[in-house]
């Protein structure tokens, strides 16, 4: 009887874990689920390692199965790819999480290094250069609880996946070890009392520093994905989209009128009437559109996944996605082996942009990042180094609308207000489209699959955060125990655990 309750753990538990992100609403539910994580990996000892895997291996199957959903005409070959694609990512984010259980034991105080090799693990992926995919670490789980995302401030979203691991484990060991539960239950009230109360400090805060707020118009134009795959049949239809919400969004008086990533089926790299007409637009009305269109580098047959910003005066400027979108975007390190420009199975070919640029007007500085760009913490806080008072972050959602994937995205890019202490408004088709403020607070929501047009006040903060001018200092400290751990570990093993 015991070991038939083994194994349905086995199955539940990451079901469990699975469903606490998929209603997130119930995310704190992530901390329990990964405690009965943890319990049932204690209940084996032989083939720990291999139910370990198992069990995270279960838990991004059903994660990440909107890949197999995506809202895209797909060849027989892509399909297949897609799949083996699926399989090869669960299989390579549950070995990540079970790393942790791989190094440490449960018996001894080494579970406690478990929150931190979370954390490390988050760290160095966000610093990957074509294989990183930070998609839903244990901090997402706390994103609809603003009280508990505070510290983001200090140590990013890698301090919160520290705390919401470092309470499964006081969990665990409060039910496991009757000698010393009170001492554990003292530890896990003492340390979120601490999150709380800083949490309530920060909500209390003023971060405007007296700066005035900002009027930004959130357009979704909520394009179907055949008509971004066949633009050449729909060119037309989306320039005048385009046309119609530019009216539309006159009925306000925002002063940046914001479409989402790649609206435009016109390059804006030369001359068209298509680009007259926005230039004229934004000289008439006295407003500023930010608009996301593909960017010719003429000569040099290179392209740009781009968001371009039409000002009043007639200038115009833009900004080039850096972080592609590995296997979708590009191919990683094709710029490096030239053999692999010539793998084609209908991917992009776009080539990484080099700066991350801050945009000014009316004396305000912001900046854009595109879609996939919104899960890198570190990434992000560039642009506030630069100068940016608030964030506009632009995506193209279409081809994940049917699964989970559109919400996931979504959530994944939140904390970034937090770590900031910067209003970040998001731009997406079909949506979601969100302004979420310096409290992690979501302001205005739009609805997915709906053609909107909404104004909003955005705070201006030009201070940074602790976790922003330290260059993650808190992170760092982390990465430096956890080599620690390891010399120490393998220094022990070697004397046979003698000393």
């Amino acid at each position: 009887m015991f070991t038939f309750i083994r194994y349905i753990s086995v199955i539940l538990s990451p079901v469990f874990l699975y469903l606490s992100l998929k209603f997130i609403d119930f995310g704190l539910l992530y901390i329990p689920f990964f405690s009965f994580i943890i319990f049932t990996i204690s209940f084996f000892k032989k083939k720990r390692k291999l139910i370990t895997f198992f069990i995270f291996f279960l838990y991004w199957l059903l994660t990440l199965f909107w890949i197999l959903n995506l809202n895209v005409d797909l060849t027989g070959l892509q399909r297949v790819l897609l799949f083996f694609g699926w399989i090869f990512l669960s299989a390579f984010y549950a070995f990540l999480f079970s790393l942790p259980f791989f190094l440490c034991s449960l018996d001894n105080f080494e579970i406690f290094v478990i929150p931190l090799i979370y954390s490390v693990i988050e760290i160095l992926m966000s610093l990957t250069r074509d294989f990183s995919f930070i998609w839903m670490f244990p901090s997402v789980s706390l994103v609809k609880y603003p009280i508990l995302i505070q510290t983001a401030d200090i140590g990013g979203s890698y301090i919160l996946t520290f705390f919401v691991i470092l309470f499964s484990v006081l969990i665990y060991k409060i039910f496991v070890d009757k000698k010393n539960f009170r001492k554990y239950f003292l530890i896990f009230l003492i340390v979120f009392l601490l999150i709380f109360y800083y949490g309530i400090y920060s909500l209390r805060k003023d971060f405007s520093n007296g700066n005035k707020k900002f009027k930004v118009t959130l357009i979704q134009p909520n394009l179907e994905g055949y008509m971004k795959e066949s633009y050449r049949d729909f060119v037309d239809y989306r320039i005048d989209m385009i046309k119609e919400l530019l009216d539309v969004s006159l009925k306000d008086d925002g002063d940046i009128l914001i479409f989402p990533e790649t609206s435009s089926p016109i390059f804006f790299s030369y001359e068209s009437p298509t680009r007259r007409y926005l230039k004229n637009f934004a000289a008439a009305n006295n407003r500023s559109i930010f608009i996301g269109a593909i960017r010719e580098d003429e000569g040099k047959d290179l392209y740009y996944n781009s968001i371009f910003l039409f000002k009043p005066d007639g200038s115009i400027e833009h900004y080039d996605k850096i972080r592609l979108v590995p296997f979708v975007e590009h191919l990683p390190y094709s710029d490096i082996w030239d053999f692999i420009k010539k793998i084609d199975y209908g991917q992009g070919d776009y080539t990484p942009g080099k700066v991350q640029k801050v945009f000014t007007y009316k004396d305000v500085n912001f900046s854009g990042y595109i879609c996939f760009e919104s899960i890198f913490p570190k990434f992000v806080t560039n642009f506030s180094k630069n100068g940016a008072n608030f964030l506009i972050n632009v995506s193209e959602d279409i081809w994940f609308i049917k699964g989970d994937g559109l919400k996931q995205h979504f959530y994944s890019g939140m904390l970034r207000s937090v770590e900031n202490r910067k209003y970040l408004v998001r731009v997406s088709n079909p949506g979601i489209s969100a302004v979420i403020d310096w409290y992690g607070n979501i302001i205005w929501k739009s609805n997915k699959g709906k053609k909107e047009v909404k104004t909003e006040n955005v705070g201006l903060n030009d201070r940074l955060t602790f976790f922003v001018y330290s260059d993650n200092i808190a992170g760092k400290i982390l990465i430096y125990i956890f080599i620690l751990f390891i010399y120490v570990k393998i220094g022990w093993r070697k004397n046979d655990g003698k000393s």
